[in-house]
């Protein structure tokens, strides 16, 4: 979970030094930017090259959504409990 002001250095946990330098080596060398993280959950799986591991972050975050379906006639009050609730 990437947080307010949190940096790249948050997706290192679980990595290995050579696999935490193979992907700082590609960053420099693509002079790829990751000072603006999107806050959110991101999930990793699986093995990842560099390349692959750099492209999944800067897809950002995971997004959740929900249906939701408002029924005519009701208030924004109904609508804002209804909302709360989900």
């Amino acid at each position: 979970m990437v947080k307010a002001g949190d940096t790249f250095g948050v997706f290192y946990s679980g990595l290995s030094d050579l696999q935490i330098t193979r992907i700082k080596r590609y960053m420099k060398q693509n002079a790829i930017d990751m000072s603006r993280l999107e806050i959110g959950k991101y999930t990793f799986s699986g093995q990842y090259s560099p390349v692959s591991f750099v492209s999944h972050i800067l897809d950002g975050s995971e997004k959740d959504f929900a249906r939701v379906t408002i029924l005519e006639g009701r208030s924004i009050y109904d609508i804002d409990d209804y909302l709360v609730k989900q």
